[in-house]
């Protein structure tokens, strides 16, 4: 084994183990806690609605009328305003445009079968609607101050998710009772943290998806949710029909919001196998330094790297490139 002093390459050694240990001690243990082993969440939740809406008409809607349909995978609907229109199978005029009876032949429509007719009011228009042949009157499509429910800042959710760790047997749960800002939100905080207001969300329709987020340190014992709401789509509504017979239904345009629910986490417990792990990769990457640092000395340094070889054998330094070999005798 050979000995070279140079005062650069030891600092250089020493700073580059220097750099590891830190590496090892400050991101791998303590920010990245590489002793821990990691499991997903897996979990469920349920939503109970509570509250009303009510119409400009005085018209009240609680909290059975309001939620629709009453039970709805991994999400829950409040309605914020209703469209109704009284229809029957009959003639009538459509909201096709048309100047003469030609302009309505070969028309197609979704709201019926466009006949070839085109319907003025009277003979000095010069435009007016092709007659159908389907549900009449066609569907009123727009939403008026009368549609929409107000006083729906009182409607309240109660949201309690469970679930749990099957890697560390480990079970989490909410509060069996509402907790305000945990597990009990109103309408209004529905839309904190996304880029929607409650006013277009009850003119338009929305959809907002909530994060019950369980990640914790299960070596700290007990854990505590974090929820999180993001906007997802402005803009959603259904149609619900009810027949009152073979010619007569009522037809209504639902707008509301949609939450989604979803549950997550990653839990984290103490495993001496990964603390093993993590100290044995780092000390190979200690191990290394000496590698990285004899690299550097036959690049960098390698006249005096073999400099320092002939010195070490004692005596005068030659060269056996340069140096003239004495003859041997026998």
């Amino acid at each position: 084994m050979m000995t070279i002093k140079v005062n650069r390459i030891g600092y250089f050694h020493r700073s580059i183990q220097f750099v590891v240990v830190l590496y090892a001690t400050v991101y791998v243990l303590w920010y990245a806690q590489g002793y821990q082993d990691y499991d997903n969440a897996r979990g469920v939740f349920y939503v109970k609605v509570k509250g009303y809406g009510q119409t400009e008409g005085g018209v009240v809607y609680d909290a059975a009328d309001i939620v629709v349909p009453p039970l709805e995978p991994e999400s829950v609907f409040i309605t914020t305003a209703l469209v109704r229109t009284i229809q029957q199978r009959d003639i009538c005029v459509s909201s096709s445009k048309c100047v003469n009876d030609s302009g309505c032949v070969s028309l197609e429509s979704t709201e019926g079968l466009i006949l070839s007719t085109c319907n003025k009011t009277s003979p000095i228009t010069s435009t007016g609607y092709c007659l159908m042949n389907g549900w009449c009157p066609a569907e009123n499509d727009s939403v008026s101050g009368t549609d929409y429910l107000h006083h729906l800042d009182n409607v309240s959710l109660f949201i309690r998710s469970s679930g749990n760790y099957l890697a560390f047997d480990y079970s989490f749960s909410d509060p069996l009772n509402p907790v305000p800002g945990r597990n009990l939100f109103y309408f209004k905080d529905l839309f904190k943290g996304t880029q929607f207001t409650q006013d277009n969300c009850t003119k338009l329709g929305c959809i907002i998806t909530l994060n019950i987020d369980w990640t914790c340190d299960l070596n700290k014992g007990n854990c505590l949710p974090t929820y999180k709401f993001y906007g997802t789509n402005l803009g959603f509504n259904y149609r619900e029909i009810i027949y009152h017979n073979s010619t007569t239904r009522e037809l209504t345009k639902i707008y509301g919001l949609k939450l989604l629910v979803t549950v997550s986490g990653v839990g984290g417990k103490f495993s001496f196998f990964r603390l093993v792990i993590a100290l044995g990769s780092n000390l190979a990457l200690v191990t290394a330094c000496t590698l990285i640092t004899d690299l550097i000395l036959l690049a960098w340094f390698r006249g005096t790297l073999q400099q320092r070889k002939y010195d070490h054998f004692g005596g005068e330094a030659t060269n056996p490139q340069t140096d003239n070999p004495k003859p041997m005798s026998y």
